[in-house]
């Protein structure tokens, strides 16, 4: 949901997917924020949804490493990740 996760963060302690995103609203931006735990983590993206260019899905996270997603909402409710950034958490 999209209304409740403007610049979130998440804790991993398993493989995700990022599901089809809701509540879509054009022109808006932000960061999210994924973090593994306990391991090596992947993350992907749903079948639709989501879009991105020149970002290989999925990315893997290494234990205690913060990956930081930018992305910006669209006028045909979509989701597009502008870039994926590793960092030390």
């Amino acid at each position: 949901d999209m209304d409740t996760f403007i610049n979130g963060k998440v804790t991993i302690t398993g493989n995700r997917t990022f599901g089809v995103p809701s509540n879509v609203r054009p022109g808006r931006s932000g960061v999210i924020k994924v973090t593994a735990s306990g391991g090596t983590r992947s993350i992907n993206t749903a079948a639709s949804g989501m879009i991105s260019v020149n970002i290989s899905w999925p990315i893997s996270i290494p234990s205690g490493q913060t990956l930081r997603l930018t992305y910006f909402e669209d006028e045909s409710n979509n989701v597009w990740i502008n870039s994926a950034t590793l960092n030390a958490a």
